[in-house]
């Protein structure tokens, strides 16, 4: 992210005005493709890894998009690196915020962390505030992060002790066959109510709930 501030003006037809200069990002829209039928699911999980990292870096920096869908990603024409535009809504951290408060803001968190990863996984975004006869909503292109990382099964059972297991074993079971196959071992004879039948797989790379504050 960076912001360049002029003291004067790049053509003097300009001299007059006051406001922001901002980038032509020659490109295209997230919200124009279509995983799996315009961009292989291949070339879209490595877009992705660029858009999560994107919000990391965001979230170092303290900055709070507060509006981040598919249809505010342009992909630069030239390498398919993503470009997070429409900074109308956005705030940045008090001036001498440390590494430690920029990234554990709520509302950067929010943004950055978990709207992020729900714009990635989710299948429409809505051009309006809500989804009626004037604000429709606009195929996304499908599931762009087809799969997420799991979360280990220590952070399920921390999870569990504030939702219950059933609402953790539940959650688990409604993910794609594909993807349980892929990372789960389900233990039927586990209570739904009092521990994990859903447990990941010997071996498989696993997250937390959150990602660790990074370093000064």
């Amino acid at each position: 992210m960076k912001i360049n501030v002029l003291t004067t003006a790049p053509h003097q037809s300009l001299s007059h005005i006051n406001g922001l200069l901002l980038e032509y990002i020659p490109g295209r829209l997230m919200a124009k493709i279509r995983p799996g039928i315009t961009i292989t699911f291949e070339d879209a999980e490595a877009i992705s890894q660029h858009v999560l990292e994107l919000g990391r870096q965001l979230r170092r920096f303290g900055a709070c998009h507060s509006d981040v869908h598919v249809g505010n990603v342009i992909l630069r024409e030239k390498d398919n690196s993503p470009v997070l535009i429409d900074w109308g809504l956005a705030s940045l951290p008090p001036a001498g915020a440390s590494v430690n408060e920029r990234w554990n803001n709520p509302n950067v968190r929010t943004d950055s962390h978990r709207d992020i990863r729900y714009m990635l996984r989710d299948r429409v975004y809505y051009r309006g505030p809500n989804n009626d006869e004037v604000h429709p909503p606009i195929t996304a292109g499908g599931i762009w992060h087809r799969f997420r990382t799991p979360l280990s099964d220590e952070a399920q059972i921390r999870s569990a002790q504030e939702w219950g297991y059933r609402s953790i074993n539940l959650r688990i079971s409604r993910l794609p066959d594909e993807e349980k196959a892929l990372f789960y071992d389900e233990d039927i004879s586990v209570d739904v109510d009092h521990g994990l039948q859903w447990k990941v797989k010997k071996g498989m790379k696993t997250t937390e709930m959150d990602d660790p504050c990074p370093a000064e």
